[in-house]
């Protein structure tokens, strides 16, 4: 038989399990309210989800029409021709520019409903942007750093971190304006890859001027980011560097996509394909005024003073024959992912 003080501390113990059991729930909602909320603002895995995304300048001018595609690639190479809308796809992505209409998801954000938290992901680098000249390149790194929040501890702690782990630490000291322009632009990228809560980096033409050692030193530090899990899109004209370089390809024309593919996939669209070049191009607008005689080419890319054909490797001799009988130098080669840009492009 329970005495009164047994009972009293009983009813005590009951009391603090179901206080605890509470408790325990109320965590467990709060946890499962805060994942919710993760998910709902993260969304996914996919880096970028374009979808009908759509720009109209003021002039009229439709820099993207209706572009839709996904990825979840780590390092994404945006390809087009001058004025296919890949400068004004990295503003909007970054949320410097507002579409006409369409979604953009970032990181599984919305860019349009958070735009704040967007910002504290990602970092740009934009084409034509240079270091303050009157700064050193710590100094550089330092402010940039400060910029996005760090305080000035903190911003000088990793500002010695990065040049040191982007084996930038011999320039530390010199002042922007006495490097070259490969050095500044290594700059530029090193900031932007500098701040530890970036999970992406959009690059707009980063290696354009670039000399092929300062290249090699760019993709260096995109490397050492990407294993810690950064993700980079990157715009280019430099078909090589996608082709060795690059994870997944989205190539677009007029603001359109035309493909999105890994690069060897691409390629593997050419496997029974030739390339030849026309070393004469002059001789050949001559001769083939007419080109019904042409009729195992699978197309011609004709620039004015180049000129590509693309032939079934089945085909090709009776091309070479009609070359030779009319005394037109051409050099053959395997077709690269710069004739695949040419073939969807030209």
């Amino acid at each position: 038989m329970e005495t009164g003080n047994h009972k009293s501390s009983r009813k005590v113990r009951l009391g603090m399990r179901r206080e605890a059991v509470v408790a325990e729930n109320l965590e467990n909602e709060v946890h499962h309210i805060k994942r919710r909320e993760r998910e709902r603002m993260v969304g996914s895995n996919y880096f970028i989800e374009a979808i009908g995304l759509t720009k109209i300048y003021d002039n009229s001018i439709i820099a993207l029409n209706n572009l839709t595609f996904s990825t979840k690639a780590r390092i994404l190479g945006l390809i087009g021709p001058n004025g296919a809308g890949k400068t004004t796809f990295v503003r909007i992505a970054t949320g410097l520019l507002k579409p006409t209409r369409g979604t953009i998801r970032v990181l599984g954000i919305d860019v349009a409903k958070g735009l704040k938290e967007i910002k504290k992901r990602i970092s740009l680098v934009p084409q034509d942007v240079s270091p303050d000249s009157r700064a050193t390149v710590y100094e550089h790194v330092v402010c940039y750093l400060i910029t996005r929040g760090y305080s000035i501890g903190d911003a000088r702690k990793r500002a010695r971190e990065v040049l040191d782990l982007f084996d930038l630490r011999s320039l530390r000291n010199t002042t922007c304006l006495r490097l070259s322009g490969g050095q500044r632009k290594l700059v530029i990228v090193a900031a932007a890859l500098a701040p530890y809560e970036v999970e992406a980096v959009f690059l707009d033409e980063p290696t354009t001027g670039l000399d092929p050692a300062n290249r090699i030193r760019f993709w260096g530090l995109i490397s050492r980011r990407v294993k810690e899990g950064v993700r980079v899109l990157v715009t280019t004209h430099e078909m090589e560097e996608v082709e060795e370089r690059v994870e997944e390809v989205v190539m677009i024309n007029r603001g359109r996509l035309v493909l999105q593919d890994r690069s060897q996939d691409i390629l593997s669209l050419f496997k029974d394909k030739i390339c030849l070049d026309i070393l004469e191009p002059n001789k050949f607008h001559n001769v083939f005024k007419d080109r019904t005689s042409l009729h195992s080419v699978e197309k011609i890319v004709d620039l004015g003073t180049a000129i590509t054909m693309y032939v079934s490797k089945d085909a090709y001799e009776h091309l070479l024959d009609i070359l030779c009988r009319h005394s037109i130098e051409f050099k053959i080669r395997r077709c690269t992912l710069k004739n695949a840009f040419l073939w969807w492009t030209s």
